[in-house]
């Protein structure tokens, strides 16, 4: 194996292999790659213009960096928000993380992005509960957002990228765990 670039969300490496192997592995990449993602929303109190099906889709499609090994199966994220200013926009930093499992690792949401908008007298109160996931099961999960290859005369050259809430190289290590795994349950 040959890595040629090797940045936190972009890689590209020549990988010894065959084009069916290869595809596999691309296959490996685009849906079976495990993240954190969304799944439930409790909506308590909400008198936003936003309808609480669109805030919990919203919510879902925020990315979440945190690492696979916790020993939590789910995080719960909180967001209580009353606003006493003209117009106030809700935002991933309003979310916080309940129980506090590896609290400094778990991020939600990416910079300030903003999920509502309250008006004066306004208030949301919201939990949303993430699990782990792979693209399989819904694209809310997929973490890789490009994953190409091409025959080169030492094996094939991946062209992978992925989302900010996993590395590529990660993902691409995964791709290959499963693969092998899958491999190992056909083959004995």
């Amino acid at each position: 194996m040959k890595i040629l670039k090797n940045e936190r969300h972009k890689l590209e490496i020549v990988f010894p292999c065959s084009v069916p192997v290869a595809n596999c592995i691309r296959r490996m990449l685009l849906s079976d790659v495990e993240t954190w993602a969304v799944d439930r929303v409790i909506v308590q109190t909400n008198t936003s213009s936003m309808e609480d099906e669109l805030l919990a889709h919203r919510l879902s499609l925020l990315p979440i960096t945190a690492p696979l090994d916790l020993p939590a199966s789910k995080l719960h994220f909180r967001a209580q928000v009353q606003c006493d200013v003209r117009t106030l926009h809700v935002e991933n930093t309003h979310f916080a993380l309940e129980g506090g499992a590896g609290a400094s690792d778990v991020q939600f949401g990416h910079g300030e992005m903003v999920v509502c908008e309250l008006h004066r007298g306004g208030e949301l109160d919201v939990i949303a509960t993430a699990i782990r996931g792979t693209g399989v099961q819904h694209a809310k999960w997929s973490a890789v957002t490009r994953a190409t290859f091409e025959p080169v005369a030492e094996g094939m050259h991946f062209k992978i990228e992925t989302a900010e809430n996993v590395t590529a190289e990660g993902a691409f290590l995964q791709a290959l765990a499963q693969l092998s795994r899958r491999l190992d349950r056909c083959c004995v």
